[in-house]
């Protein structure tokens, strides 16, 4: 680094990210790099037991200049888990909430002291707690969602009273330098997400590969993912005998697959796949499925139907709605179109995060 990037650095703004829970912190390259463009180096304090039982994000992915520390964190009151008087010390002009989805953290979010941007996941988990939705009023908040649908819902659920107060953070930066794409043989068929029956619908996937066992030959599937349905899926790979098709990724501590390995398989996939549960609208309503942040930020196509398709409007595959016309898509598509969306990717990224760096830097505008 040179001593005038070096300076540039050092005349740069302060400000706080905080994440308390031990989730979401694949966002925070993305928040880092809006940051950045909006001449802010942000100190980032992170749950240590993300990387207790995922690994450190930051070691595959920055996002760009920040300095980050893993230290026990609590938004209670009376806990003692972090210095907040010099966390937020005078310099700190304001707070990044990367998850506001708990009374609490809307409680400490109230008193810090510092004008806040909070990143709203979910619309109606925000929408159907006062706790949250009183703090519209309030002229030292503002709030960011990662989907421009989700903003869009978040408009049409407080009647457009509030529209400047609402920005949007494209979660796009999940490598630093651009990564090569290529199809491999056979194709790897990658699910990224919570493995969940509530959302996903693996069994239905099972049952397609069970019932026609030569149909899709050069697709195999990689799952890469901890959550509640794991165990039933897996004896269902092994009831149907398909783990020569289907593979699920070893967990390491608390049941949790490393980012290190997530990462690798995102990096080798051919297609991401949603594999949306059938009934299951809130991925294009109130929030967004993390494929889409995969797709957009590894250059990887992924696969959608038209109405998913609607609501993200970024190059991706497009097919009937069932599981067995996204499989023959992602099964005869060819090689040549698949890289002509790789690219296409690339290119949207690089439009979004700068996009995505405006509207923080307007959100910032409003607040300090």
């Amino acid at each position: 680094m040179s001593q005038k990037e070096l300076d540039e650095i050092e005349m740069m703004r302060k400000c706080l990210i905080v994440q308390f829970e031990p989730r979401h912190e694949e966002v925070l390259p993305s928040v880092i790099a809006a940051c950045n463009f909006a001449g802010y180096r942000p100190t980032v304090l992170l749950n240590r037991r993300i990387k207790r039982v995922r690994g450190d994000i930051f070691q595959l992915v920055q996002g760009g200049v920040a300095d980050i520390r893993y230290q026990s964190l609590s938004p209670d009151q009376d806990a003692e888990a972090a210095d907040w008087d010099r966390e937020l010390a005078d310099d700190i002009d304001f707070v990044i909430v990367n998850t506001l989805n708990r009374p609490k953290v809307a409680n400490w979010a109230k008193r810090c002291g510092k004008p806040v941007i909070a990143l709203i996941h979910n619309v109606d988990q925000f929408m159907k707690n006062p706790k949250f939705t009183d703090l519209l009023g309030r002229p030292d908040f503002v709030f960011m969602t990662l989907g421009m649908h989700v903003t869009s819902a978040l408009n049409a659920r407080t009647d457009g009273n509030y529209i400047d107060k609402f920005g949007f953070l494209a979660p796009y930066v999940l490598t630093d330098t651009p990564q090569d794409y290529s199809v491999s043989t056979p194709r790897k068929v990658v699910v990224p997400g919570n493995l969940t029956l509530r959302s996903r619908n693996y069994l239905g996937l099972i049952d397609a590969l069970s019932a026609h066992p030569a149909r899709w030959e050069n697709l195999v599937f990689e799952f890469p993912s901890s959550g509640d349905s794991r165990d039933l899926v897996a004896d269902a790979i092994t009831e149907n005998k398909l783990s020569h098709k289907i593979t699920i990724l070893p967990a390491g501590a608390n049941n949790e697959v490393p980012h290190e390995d997530v990462f690798k398989c995102f990096r080798s996939a051919t297609f991401f796949h949603p594999l949306i549960a059938d009934g299951f609208a809130q991925y294009q309503t109130i929030k967004i499925t993390s494929t889409t942040s995969m797709s957009v930020g590894f250059g990887v196509p992924m696969i959608m139907d038209r109405y998913s398709e609607s609501c993200y409007r970024f190059p991706m595959l497009v097919s009937d709605h069932s599981i067995e016309a996204t499989l023959d898509r992602l099964s005869t598509v060819e090689e040549q179109e698949l890289m002509d969306i790789s690219a296409k990717l690339d290119a949207y990224r690089t439009e979004m995060t700068e996009r995505s760096g405006r509207d923080m830097a307007r959100m910032i505008s409003l607040i300090v």
